[in-house]
């Protein structure tokens, strides 16, 4: 594929000039933007449609990684991505389990490359190469730790986030992630809404997020045939 315009979209500044000087290196076709967000990139180019799109982020267990990379493609729907990220193996937050059932996550999403932070420069030049041609490109590292995973890491790894949270917490969990406001779920099951917000409270701690977006990106990991694109946030 012809790739004219590339954004380098990372919170990091060096990490940001560092891709360019690469890229206008080796590809001095491709016209380069950045920005420290997608949001901060459309409202400084907004009629600027990349061909293809460096994403950094976190950590690959950081769930918020995945509200990022569905807000890039909701708003650049036509463009490649690739995930860039600090670390593509475990890390001391996240286990095989859960490293693998987030790439998997990713790549349902659309991804089209995943690649480390740790990984040589000439990695990531062969990703774009590859992603020219219409192909898919996953860092040896990463590739090598799914592989190593069994095949049910996946469910496990959702499982054992479940698996932290009660029975009622977790009904709750559903109700919320489909945009039910807490008086509804009071309701719902006869209970005062102080006592939904209670539960509410102890979800997120327990899951350590902060707002319903991410609980249901949560929820989608286990039911990822569910959609919630027209359900409002409580």
């Amino acid at each position: 594929m012809s790739i004219i315009n590339l954004a380098i979209i990372d919170k990091y500044p060096v990490v940001r000039i560092g891709i360019k000087i690469f890229l206008k290196n080796h590809f001095p076709e491709i016209v380069v933007f950045e920005s420290d967000s997608i949001s901060g990139f459309q409202d400084a180019d907004p009629d600027i449609k990349p061909d293809l799109i460096i994403l950094g982020v976190s950590q690959v267990n950081d769930l918020n990684n995945i509200s990022i990379l569905k807000s890039a493609k909701h708003n650049y729907p036509a463009s490649k991505i690739i995930l860039y990220v600090e670390a593509s193996g475990t890390s001391n937050s996240g286990s095989d389990f859960e490293v693998k059932a987030l790439i998997v996550s990713y790549l349902k999403i659309g991804i089209d490359g995943y690649l480390s932070k740790l990984n040589n420069l000439s990695e990531l030049e062969t990703c774009i190469s590859d992603i020219r041609k219409g192909k898919h490109y996953i860092c040896s590292d990463a590739l090598f730790s799914m592989l190593l995973t069994e095949n049910t890491g996946v469910e496990k790894a959702v499982n054992k986030v479940y698996h932290q949270l009660s029975s009622r917490e977790l009904e709750v969990a559903k109700f919320l992630s489909e945009g039910m406001p807490t008086k509804t779920i009071a309701q719902k099951l006869g209970r005062a809404p102080s006592t939904i917000s209670t539960t509410k409270a102890n979800i997120f701690k327990k899951l350590n997020i902060d707002n319903v977006i991410k609980l249901r990106d949560i929820i989608h990991l286990r039911e990822p045939s569910q959609t919630f694109g027209n359900q409002k946030r409580s």
